[in-house]
C-alpha cells in the first residue's frame, strides 16, 4: 500500500472502519487504537485537526481559520471560538482526568443487525475522537481512544 498524506479533516467513516478492524484485534483493551489501525493500513495518517504539535503551530498563525476548521472536523457547533478554547480540545480530555466521554451524536454508525452499534465521535466535553461499540439489548458500551495523546 502507498503512503499517503495527512487530510486537514477526518473522514469519519474511514476512521470508523479502521477502528472497527483495530477493536476486533484489541478487544475491549484501553490501548489507543492508532498503533494497530497504522499496523492494518500501512497509508492511514493521522488527519490534522488530531496532531497537536501541527494545530498549535496553526493557531499561533491563524487562530480564527484554526478554530473554524476545528469546528468543522470535530463537527461542533460552537466551540472552539477562541486560541484557549483550541487549546483546551488539543489537551488532557475526560480519560485523563479519570472521567467517561460523552457522547451525544456519532460522526459515523455502523450498525450489527439489530444487536449492536459501532460509533465513531468526538466527545462533547473533551473534544477527543473515540470508537465505541453498543449492545442494543443492555445498552453498554466499550470506547476506544484513536489516538495515545487524546485520551
Amino acid at each position: 500500500m502507498t503512503t499517503t498524506t495527512a487530510t486537514v479533516l477526518p473522514d469519519w467513516e474511514q476512521m470508523l472502519d479502521l477502528g472497527i478492524r483495530a477493536a476486533e484485534i484489541l478487544g475491549p483493551a484501553p490501548e489507543p487504537l492508532e498503533a494497530t489501525i497504522t499496523m492494518l493500513h500501512s497509508g492511514f495518517r493521522r488527519p490534522q485537526v488530531f496532531d497537536v504539535a501541527f494545530m498549535r503551530q496553526w493557531l499561533d498563525i491563524d487562530a480564527r481559520t484554526a478554530c473554524t476548521t476545528l469546528r468543522i472536523g470535530l463537527r461542533f457547533a460552537r466551540i472552539p471560538d477562541t486560541r484557549d478554547e483550541a487549546l483546551r480540545l488539543l489537551g488532557p480530555g475526560c480519560r485523563d482526568r479519570g472521567e467517561d466521554h460523552f457522547v451525544k451524536i456519532a460522526n459515523a454508525t455502523r450498525e450489527v443487525g439489530r444487536t449492536a452499534l459501532w460509533e465513531a465521535a468526538t466527545c462533547c466535553d473533551c473534544g477527543h475522537p473515540l470508537l465505541r461499540y453498543v449492545s442494543l439489548p443492555s445498552g453498554q458500551d466499550v470506547r476506544w481512544s484513536f489516538f495515545p495523546d487524546l485520551l
